[in-house]
């Protein structure tokens, strides 16, 4: 197939001679076709221009700060998340720092040594090494303030806070060996201000010395260097003496836990006793008795009246205000002091009869004196022959003389025994009582008496 000719030559007033023009539409055709592809090229290289331009445009996702460079410089911080342009590179950057939070463990650097392939690393079941050497497979241990040794392991959440300062000075590479360094230099310092007792009893769910402490000294080096980095928490998963002696360890915090428990029975009973002797005044009966045993070893006559004469008041039933309300005594101390008001009643009425007999007795004797002596001999003979070591034998009128031999009658004397031990017995019984009654008013104070 034969293609149409673009070029029509003709003959004109030109003469075959000239060749250049023959040749003027064929460079018209070539200037034409370079002229396009001019215009495509400039067309190129707007929309290449276009896009070198529209690829600033990024976006930040949630959980992200963005930074915008130009030149190498910051020409703005902590970009909001959504779209936002920056010069292309290489002129600028826009550079996208995530705050999200992130978590490790410190647990080798104080911890005991675990060898390879160990199943059940849990410390009751490894066994005690002597070498407290890291790098000579030892164990890593932190030096308390009282100078013994202890194993610890910790773990530490964080996030990037300040993106700017982060993106200066802290390469993303390197990001968890600082805040690494940062925490072990607090656990050294906080472990080394307080006592392996106290370090021993520190709770991950609480805010204790040792966590404030060590969080604050990571915290200020990291400040210190811009990092940008913040720590969110610093907790201490566990702490355990060197495994050599950690049975004496806990057979030492059995004992404190055991005498805790103890002072806390004691107090509680403590104050169980005082309640049920005195009631809602027991305190400050107490108060006032060691105020008076204070001024009694002063020498101060003056104030022992005073609080004496406060207490027998508080005793008799005066009413003492505490938190706002009148309260009386109560409990014990009120059927004590009714007892021994009953017995004072009774000894009293006792000797007034006693002394009304006597009187009685007495004007009997000066009007009739041989039947008054009469009268009391036979009731001191009948008293005498009705007891019980006393025996009665009868003889037959007309003997004048008899022979007796005399033996205690083994019955007689058994009972006689018996009806001794038992009042012995009850005796006994009578002033243990009494005793114990009188301890529970007495109070320990550990004060001395100095000489005067």
């Amino acid at each position: 197939m034969r293609r149409a000719g673009s070029v029509t030559l003709r003959r004109g007033e030109s003469t075959p001679s000239e060749p250049g023009n023959l040749l003027d539409p064929a460079n018209q055709s070539l200037a034409d076709a370079l002229r396009v592809m001019l215009r495509l090229l400039q067309a190129g290289m707007v929309v290449l221009g276009v896009l070198y331009v529209l690829s600033g445009l990024q976006s930040v996702k949630e959980g992200e700060k963005g930074i915008r460079l130009l030149f190498g410089k910051v020409s703005a911080r902590d970009l909001d998340p959504g779209f936002h342009w920056s010069a292309p590179y290489p002129l600028g950057e826009l550079s996208k720092v995530n705050r999200g939070y992130q978590e490790f463990q410190v647990d080798k650097e104080f911890w005991v040594y675990v060898p390879e392939g160990t199943v059940d690393a849990s410390p009751d079941k490894l066994a005690p090494t002597q070498s407290l050497k890291p790098d000579q497979g030892g164990s890593g241990s932190v030096l308390t303030a009282d100078g013994n040794v202890a194993h610890t392991r910790w773990r530490v959440a964080f996030h990037r806070d300040d993106v700017s300062k982060f993106a200066e000075n802290v390469l993303p590479q390197d990001e968890g060996k600082v805040v690494r360094a940062a925490v072990k230099r607090g656990v050294v310092q906080a472990c080394a201000r307080v006592t392996i007792d106290e370090l021993l009893k520190q709770s991950t769910e609480q805010e204790t010395s040792v966590l404030v402490n060590a969080k604050r000294v990571a915290q200020d080096m990291l400040d210190r260097m811009n990092s940008g980095l913040v720590i969110d928490s610093l907790a201490l998963d566990q702490a355990i003496p060197p495994l050599a002696v950690r049975g004496d360890f806990a057979k030492a915090q059995s004992a404190v836990s055991q005498a805790a428990k103890a002072y806390d029975e004691a107090v509680a009973e403590g104050n169980q006793r005082l309640n049920r002797t005195a009631g809602d005044v027991a305190k400050h009966l107490v108060e006032q008795i060691n105020a008076y045993e204070l001024s009694t070893t002063k020498q101060d006559k003056a104030a022992m009246e005073a609080t004496l004469a406060a207490i027998d008041e508080v005793l008799a039933g005066k009413a003492v205000a505490i938190a706002g309300q009148e309260r009386h005594v109560s409990g014990e101390v009120t059927t004590v002091l009714n007892d021994a008001r009953r017995y004072r009643s009774e000894v009293m009425s006792s000797r007034k009869g006693d002394l009304a007999r006597f009187n009685a007795k007495v004007a009997q004797f000066n009007a009739n004196p041989l039947v008054m002596v009469h009268q009391e001999w036979s009731d001191a003979m009948r008293t005498f022959m009705s007891r019980d070591s006393v025996q009665l034998m009868l003889m037959p009128a007309g003997i004048h003389t008899i022979s007796l031999g005399i033996n205690s009658d083994p019955g007689i004397m058994r009972e006689m025994d018996k009806a001794r031990k038992l009042r012995e017995r009850n005796e006994a019984e009578r002033l243990r009582q009494l005793e114990l009654r009188r301890d529970e008013f007495k109070t320990d104070t550990g004060l001395q008496t100095l000489p005067g």
